[in-house]
Formats: C-alpha cells, sequence, structure tokens
C-alpha cells in the first residue's frame, strides 16, 4: 500500500487483501518464467502474508498519515489489576485416567490410518476429533476459541508426524503444515475449526496416498522424491542417476523393479497430473501450462497427455473424463 504525503511517500507491506488460491500462483509463476518446481516456495511466500479487509487496509493508511504529519503522544504504562473470574461450572473431568489412556489409544490408530494413507478409514475419526475440541473447550477458562485453537495446532503436529512415518517427503509436510497453522489462527469460531479439524485429516492422509514412498528402497525414494520436487525442470536419467550418485543403468533397472514403470514414463505421468490439476482450476493457457510442468513446447506436452488420457489438453480442459487430486 502506498499512502502519499505532502513531504513524501510511505510504502506499507506486503499483506494482501484476498485469500491464496491456485489461479494466483500459477498466474505469478508464468508471468514470472517460473515453473512448478517454484511453486512451494512461492506458496509459503503467500501464506506468511497477513490478510487485511478493506476496512483494516484503510485504518492502516490513517494511521500511517497520523503519524507522519504529527509527532507521536507521549504513552504512558499503567497496571491495572483485574480479579479472576468465578467458574460458575466446574471444568469437565478431561485428565482422569482412563480418558487419557482412551485419548492415547485413539491418537495411535488416528497415526496408523494416516501413515497408511487410509483415505476410506480416516473417516471414522471426524466425530472422536470434533469431539475432542468439544470436551477441551474449557481447558483456559474463558477461552474457548483459544482452546480449541491449541487442540487444532496439536492435532496438526500430529498428523504432520504420522505423515513422516508414511513416507511423505518434508517439503509437502512443511507446505501443509504451515496451511494449517495460518488457518487455525484465522478462525473466529469453534464451528470453523472443527471443519478445519475434518479437513486437516483428510489433507494428510491424501498426501501419504499421493506422495509415500515407504513401500520402495532408499534410492527409489531419493528419485521419487527428486522428481516430484524439481519436476519443472529438466529431468533426464543420466542426470538424475548423477545427482543420486548412482549408475543410470542400475537406476532404471531398480526403478522399473520397484514401481512397475520406467522413471521417463514415471516423469512423465507426474506432469501429466500437474497439468490436469492447472485445466481444471486455472485459466492458464495450455502453452504456459506446459512450461510450468517442464514440458518443452505445447506439442510435447499435447502428444503425452493424449497417450495418458486419451484427449488433448484443451478437450480434457472441457470435458475431463476424471478429475485428479491436487
Amino acid at each position: 500500500m502506498i499512502v502519499p504525503l505532502t513531504n513524501g511517500t510511505c510504502v506499507v507491506g506486503p499483506f494482501t487483501t484476498t485469500a491464496l488460491t491456485s489461479q494466483v500462483v500459477t498466474t505469478v509463476l508464468a508471468q514470472n518464467h517460473l515453473t512448478v518446481s517454484e511453486q512451494h516456495q512461492l506458496t509459503q511466500l503467500y501464506d506468511a502474508l497477513p490478510m487485511l479487509s478493506a476496512a483494516e487496509v484503510q485504518a492502516t493508511g490513517t494511521v500511517v498519515a497520523t503519524l507522519w504529519h504529527y509527532p507521536p503522544l507521549t504513552t504512558s504504562c499503567q497496571t491495572l489489576t483485574v480479579p479472576l473470574p468465578t467458574l460458575s461450572n466446574p471444568l469437565p473431568a478431561i485428565d482422569s485416567p482412563r480418558l487419557i489412556e482412551q485419548n492415547y489409544r485413539t491418537e495411535a490408530q488416528l497415526m496408523a490410518t494416516i501413515s497408511a494413507g487410509d483415505t476410506a478409514g480416516i473417516s471414522e475419526y471426524f466425530r472422536p476429533m470434533t469431539a475432542t475440541l468439544t470436551l477441551f473447550q474449557n481447558r483456559l477458562p474463558n477461552q474457548p476459541l483459544r482452546s480449541c485453537k491449541n487442540m487444532c495446532l496439536v492435532s496438526n503436529t500430529i498428523n504432520r508426524i504420522a505423515a513422516r512415518q508414511g513416507g511423505v517427503h518434508p517439503a509437502y509436510l512443511d507446505r501443509l503444515s504451515e496451511k494449517y497453522a495460518r488457518l487455525v489462527e484465522q478462525q473466529h469460531t469453534i464451528a470453523g475449526l472443527k471443519k478445519l479439524t475434518v479437513a486437516m485429516l483428510t489433507d494428510y492422509t491424501q498426501l501419504v496416498k499421493d506422495h509415500a514412498t515407504t513401500g520402495y528402497s532408499p534410492l527409489i525414494k531419493r528419485a521419487v522424491d527428486y522428481v516430484q520436487l524439481h519436476l519443472g525442470h529438466p529431468l533426464r536419467v543420466n542426470d538424475i542417476a548423477t545427482t543420486l550418485n548412482a549408475s543410470p543403468t542400475y537406476l532404471s533397472r531398480r526403478f522399473k523393479a520397484e514401481t512397475g514403470q520406467t522413471l521417463t514414463a514415471f516423469v512423465h505421468a507426474q506432469r501429466i497430473h500437474s497439468a490436469q490439476v492447472y485445466l481444471l482450476n486455472t485459466t492458464t493457457t495450455v502453452t504456459e501450462i506446459a512450461l510450468l510442468v517442464g514440458f518443452p513446447d505445447l506439442a510435447s506436452l499435447t502428444k503425452q497427455f493424449k497417450a495418458l488420457t486419451g484427449q488433448t489438453p484443451s478437450d480434457y480442459r472441457k470435458h475431463p473424463q476424471f478429475q485428479p487430486r491436487d
């Protein structure tokens, strides 16, 4: 925000006035000739920005202009003594040994479900986890929202650890963890926090299902992670093998044996999946999408896309046969 003043200009920021969307990130990537590999860093940057309403922007500008034109006020500090409130209702007995044991058993089962990427089984924990927020909302006297936020932040950490145990690369976990830490603090109602709890469980479990490499050998885990994290950049088998200190022939043989597909086919499949997400969720041109996901040109994207889906990218955008999960 630029605040024009009598004897100069004051720049305030950075901040954002709108929620982050995939379209915003994609547009910035395309305008700056970046690729999908830089999406994580760019999303982190936007997630870290405070979101201000129009009224807050106006108020900030007014304060800046006022402070600029007038000398600052002399302030003083005064200590106020406020009596502690008397609780009309006793706190629920949430610390009983039996309930503590039950909570730990549920937590262990929940983490095992997330670690396994069991997207069907995770729904069994929606009701227990939202009920936990209700149970713990009085843990801090007269601060039910803060109590529930603290529980959501704890859940975020537990879910992240479970997904890591399930074989997800830290780069993916870091992005999702930061996203939910921010969303938790932005909530103003307990009902909203309960919805976030369900979304959090779903997203972490799906992350394991989409990106876990638990069943692979250490070399193939590193190869899969490297491809997924550098998808927008050139990915040749020889270069990947050199980065991983492996023989190209050995890497190719082991990759085919453990994944059932060649390394090159895996790269193409990952790029096509990312292209599908962009096609369905943004208005970015097909040519820009090709460059974003690592194809050298539109023709290469179209050839691989049709071979894998039976449709051209443009046809898929109009009539998708199936919708990939981002």
